[in-house]
This record gives structure tokens, sequence and C-alpha cells, in this order.
């Protein structure tokens, strides 16, 4: 039998520690469904082994971890977005857009500073902004008319009229683009003052303030097991690499060394293995896991067909079995179609594992394949 990365990990975690520690851990994965597996993996450990009752361990996103560390409290993205806009009225003393045609660009100057936050440490931000001004003239790029067209609808709105004195694209961003580190310093200096943030500014508070009474009273007794993570921003990894040195934290990356199909697809996690250590030994991935493809002609075949299939496979796998829709549009009608399910020894019909995953249709190899019979059928 082919245990699973979650069953290895379970599995190696209560070799690792006492059930009692159990209560002073905290499960730190990439989402909630992946905690609720190893959640129930190790409580069927526990059954297995006829050990005491125990508390159950913490189990928390890396988002949650570090919202619950941070010494910033959470400000709302739309105030945040008025903040901005109030800053960015005085830099153009009056001679600025409206809030309405200012809140698409404000959203994207948050997400743009989240990233950078979550990127690099404060020195490090000005040469930053400095290289960025530079990179952007747009004045001297020729932009295509649907690069145009996107960036007017950013300022103006969507659905809003072009008059002359707002044809000038290049010119209104460059403008704004220019003022881009003075918002942004603007932005956190008036922030930090009432002890606010928005997310990239409370991640970046929780390695700033590390040594801060708050923070480390938080942490203190506790052991973190990071488990399954892949591409880690730098914040993120620095958080890792701090309770590492603290003796508190242990690593379980999904990768396989010999895995040739696509090794970029692994090579973040084992770039992260080498810089914070790896406690897992071996990964499922090394054994060949058969796929089969079946053509259906709609997306109400294609729901019929996972009343079917699951059917025929879940009585037997169980949680093990998962359905990841890649079309939003199809999650009503396989919900609709899903079997009722009730395995031996239970009255209640089984949960299934449903989520929902990037369109097939919007990847490079869909683009590919399709050209690919466009031409044989030309040909």
């Amino acid at each position: 039998m082919i245990n699973s990365f979650i069953q290895q990990t379970a599995r190696s975690i209560i070799n690792s520690m006492d059930w009692q520690q159990l209560s002073r851990t905290t499960f730190v994965l990439p989402s909630h469904r992946a905690g609720i597996v190893l959640k129930d993996e190790l409580l069927r450990l526990q059954q297995a082994q006829q050990a005491q009752a125990v508390w159950a361990p913490q189990v928390q996103t890396l988002t949650q971890l570090q919202d619950y560390l941070s010494p910033l409290y959470a400000e709302d993205e739309l105030f945040t977005v008025v903040r901005l806009y109030k800053h960015y009225r005085q830099l153009t003393e009056g001679n600025s857009m409206s809030l309405d045609q200012f809140y698409n660009w404000g959203r994207q100057m948050l997400t743009d500073f989240t990233n950078v936050d979550a990127s690099m440490p404060a020195e490090k931000v000005p040469n930053f902004f400095d290289n960025t001004i530079a990179a952007h003239e747009l004045e001297q790029w020729k932009l295509d008319e649907d690069v145009e067209e996107r960036l007017r609808s950013l300022f103006r709105g969507e659905g809003a009229t072009v008059t002359e004195a707002e044809n000038s694209v290049r010119a209104q961003y460059k403008v704004l683009w220019q003022q881009l580190y003075e918002l942004y310093q603007s932005l956190h200096a008036e922030l930090e003052a009432e002890q606010k943030g928005y997310p990239g500014m409370r991640q970046r508070a929780v390695i700033t303030h590390w040594e801060d009474e708050q923070i480390q009273s938080k942490i203190a007794g506790r052991t973190y097991v990071f488990v399954g993570f892949n591409y880690l921003l730098p914040v993120e990894r620095d958080l890792m690499l701090r309770l590492r040195d603290n003796g508190q934290a242990q690593f379980y990356w999904d990768f396989v060394r010999d895995f040739k199909t696509n090794t970029k697809a692994f090579s973040f996690a084992q770039l992260n293995a080498g810089i914070l250590g790896n406690n897992c030994q071996s990964s499922v991935l090394q054994h060949k896991l058969p796929v089969t493809v079946v053509s259906c002609v709609s997306k109400e075949a294609q729901a019929q067909y996972v009343h079917r299939w699951l059917q025929e496979n879940y009585t037997a796998k169980g949680q093990k079995v998962g359905v990841v829709i890649c079309d939003e549009t199809m999650l009503e009608p396989v919900i609709y179609t899903l079997p009722a399910i009730t395995l031996e020894g239970q009255t209640e019909p089984e949960p299934i594992n449903i989520t929902k995953g990037f369109p097939l249709r919007n990847t490079a190899i869909y683009a590919q394949v399709m050209a690919w019979l466009f031409d044989r059928q030309r040909g």
C-alpha cells in the first residue's frame, strides 16, 4: 500500500514527539483543507495506538500565523485606499482624479506595496523604487492599443468616456508612478502611528519586531511544524528561520530529488529544504501513478461521470478521493449530482472533498494542444 505524504508526515511527527506535546504544537499548512486531513490522520494514529485523550494541536495557514504574531492591527482595504487617496490629493495639490477614478489603481498599489514589504527589508525599499521608476518611463515605450485601453480603464473606471484632457495615458501614468515612493512612505507613517497595517506591513512587522515581548510571549513553549510548502516569500522564510534558530520548528517538504518529469515544480521546495532543513525522509511521488482521460461532450455529462466514478471508487478510497473542478461554472452541477455514499458501520453519508483549481483552458499546454489539433484539422 502506498502511503500518502500526509500519512508519512503524521507518522513521523508522532515518532518525534510525545502525544502530550501535541497540545503545544501548531501545524502550519498551505490551506485549511490540508490541515483537516492531517488532523484526521493523527486521530487515526491515536486510535490505532490506543493513546490517551489529548488536546488537539492548533492548525493554521501561514497567513493566519503571521496575522496572529503581528503587532499591527488589520486595516480594512477600503479604508486604506481612502487613506492613500488623501495622500495622493496632497501630493498633487488638488489636480488629481476623483476617488472613483483612483479606487482601482489604489487597490493595485496596495497589492504592490504588500509584495514590496514581503520581499525586502525597509533599507532596500528606496533603491527598489528608484530603479522601478527608471524602468517604467512609459514615454519611451510603445504601447499597443489593448494595453493603453486597460490603463485608461484603470484611471477612469469601467465604462467612462474618453476626453481630450484624459487622452495622454502615458503622462498620467508617469506622474503617478513617480509619486509611488512618496505615497508608500506617507501611508506607512500614518498607519504605523495608529499601529495598523495592510497585509504586507503586518507580515514585515513580525520580523522587525521579533524581539518584542508581545511576539516572544506568543511563541513561548510552542513547536511549529511546517508541512507541504513550496515557494516562499522572503518574509515567510525569515519567520521560519527565526523559529528554527529558536529550536521551535520542524519542516516537511513534499518533493522528490530524482523526479524528472517537471523538476521546476520541486525546485523551490528543494531550495527551502536546503536552507531550513527537512524532517521528511521519503515521498510517495517516487511511485508512478495512473492517469485516465475520459472524453465528455458537455459539462452536464462530466458531472454525471463524477457521480458514477465516485460510486465505483469512493467506498474503497474514502477521504483520499478528491474532486478538482477546473471550471467554476461546474460547481453547482457537480454538487447536485454527488452520490450519497454511506460507508460500512456509519449512518450518515460521507463528506466528499471538492476544490476549485486553475482552469485548464488558461494554461499554456491547453493553447499548444488546441493549436496542434487545429493544424491537424487543416492538414
